[in-house]
């Protein structure tokens, strides 16, 4: 949860009347890494709190996803990626989304073959 703004600029006040940041951090109960982290951010005037943090997903063209994985039915996540221009995680959670296995099944195990046919 990000502390107030008003606590952040009382306790940049207290830094520039050369208060130790230990002392600062046990009287407003925050950590003196937060107290190290607004000092660099009102340096660039970026003090405000930046939450929720704004990320925007990105999503991939399912009708797209669908059609390669038909075209290729034996390409790699890594290569399905870097086809439609999007990261490994991002191929694999939309798989995941659609219901697409990834797994290849060989063809020399019992549950693999058709029952028409005799296992050697």
């Amino acid at each position: 949860m990000a502390y107030s703004l008003d606590m952040r600029q009382r306790a940049l006040e207290l830094i520039k009347e050369g208060k130790n940041k230990t002392e600062i951090s046990r009287m407003l109960e925050g950590s003196r890494t937060s107290l190290l982290r607004w000092s660099k951010r009102a340096s660039r005037g970026e003090l405000a709190a930046t939450y929720p943090k704004k990320r925007g997903g990105f999503r991939v063209d399912d009708e797209k996803l669908k059609a390669y994985v038909a075209q290729n039915p034996n390409a790699y996540q890594a290569e399905i990626a870097q086809a439609l221009g999007a990261k490994e995680n991002t191929v694999c959670r939309a798989l995941k989304r659609l219901k697409i296995s990834r797994k290849k099944r060989r063809l020399s195990t019992e549950k693999g073959m058709k029952k028409s046919e005799v296992f050697i």
